[in-house]
């Protein structure tokens, strides 16, 4: 009688302690969720002000050299006749701005300038790509 009443305490402190290792696992999954995401939330918001700190106006030397001061990929598309939405658009790209896992972010920026080279809009966007 003792010897089972001993075994089945044995037992349940065994569940028990997986128990609590299952929910203190679950718990640091959760907090590492979280602050990822607020991690990943300011490194795209770092990445999109790009956006805000080159003023309407502006020619596409400039632009071009601050892109290239910062080592971020660009290419120009000039006058287009197949897609003249992406006509006189400097398109650039921010890879792994952040990810985790099997996911990564990246931000692209499209310039757009009018027949003078001068910048008139500028928007960025996130890109999700994984698994």
């Amino acid at each position: 009688m003792w010897l089972m009443a001993t075994i089945k305490n044995k037992q349940r402190r065994l569940f028990l302690s997986a128990l609590m290792g299952v929910a203190l696992l679950v718990f640091a999954v959760a907090l590492h969720h979280h602050l990822e995401g607020a991690r990943t939330l300011r490194a795209i918001a770092q990445a999109k002000a790009l956006c805000g700190q080159i003023p309407t106006g502006t020619p596409r030397a400039d632009v071009e050299n601050v892109l290239e001061r910062r080592g971020i990929e660009h290419s120009y598309s000039g006058d287009s006749r197949d897609l003249p939405e992406y006509a006189h658009t400097e398109s650039a790209i921010i890879r792994n701005v952040c990810g985790a896992y099997l996911v990564t972010c990246d931000v692209v920026f499209s310039f757009k300038f009018d027949d003078r080279d001068l910048l008139k809009d500028c928007s960025a966007k996130d890109i999700y790509s994984g698994l």
